[in-house]
């Protein structure tokens, strides 16, 4: 059904100015506190309710009923969820300790040290979802994303965490696993060409620093990973 037009003062400007401002509203007043309560929960100190609260954000942001958030919306969604939620599980796993039904501290603490004494770093596999998460939801909203300036500067963020992830607490998991997350992204954005390398006969002066910050950035923490791997795809 489409919109009610109206011949008043408001008419169909009017309408399409409440339709943005409900959909603010509904961001802001529902949405943005139950993805940050999943957010917090994602760092719980029991593997289990992490890992559940991680699955439950993702499929909460992959819903349909949040496709039409807009660049606004999904913006405030990376500010004030996901790069949170990785500054929290990228700190040192000991400090990493939310709600918890343990009787004390003690025993949560505790918890921690005996699953990092089992082998591995109690994060870890946390860790890997979360930065799954990241690539999945950058790569998944990228069309809606990039009609907004602040693109570029949203995908160098995302880049940033990458590496963080990448460097995090020696992990040869993480170490392995998100490389991997990185060159599916990069695959992606290439074949739906929105990063593309310069072209003399089409110039884009965003597209080009797209290219330029992307390969920039990659090149400070994976020099081995360069514009030559997208080739390797080409037909």
């Amino acid at each position: 059904a489409g919109r009610r037009r109206s011949g008043g003062a408001g008419g169909a400007g009017g309408t399409v100015q409440l339709d943005e401002r409900a959909r603010a509203d509904a961001w802001s007043l529902y949405w943005l506190p139950v993805l940050r309560h999943l957010s917090h929960t994602c760092r719980d100190s029991r593997s289990d309710v992490r890992n559940a609260a991680m699955m439950i954000l993702q499929r909460t942001l992959l819903s349909a009923d949040l496709l039409a958030l807009g660049p606004h919306g999904w913006y405030s969604c990376f500010e004030h969820v996901l790069f949170p939620l990785s500054d929290e599980l990228l700190k040192p796993a000991a400090e990493v300790i939310g709600p918890t039904e343990a009787p004390s501290m003690t025993a949560t603490l505790a918890s921690f040290i005996a699953g990092a004494e089992r082998g591995g770093n109690p994060l870890e596999e946390t860790r890997l979802r979360a930065a799954a998460l990241l690539c999945k939801i950058f790569l998944h909203y990228a069309s809606t994303t990039r009609a907004s300036p602040e693109f570029n500067a949203l995908w160098r963020r995302v880049l940033l965490y990458v590496e963080r992830y990448i460097r995090a607490e020696d992990s040869e998991l993480l170490a392995e696993a998100v490389p991997e997350s990185l060159k599916n992204i990069l695959l992606v954005m290439n074949d739906s060409d929105i990063l593309r390398a310069p072209r003399a006969d089409a110039p884009d002066a965003d597209a080009d620093e797209l290219w330029r910050v992307t390969w920039s950035t990659v090149r400070s923490f994976s020099p081995n990973l360069t514009p030559d791997f997208l080739d390797q795809f080409r037909g």
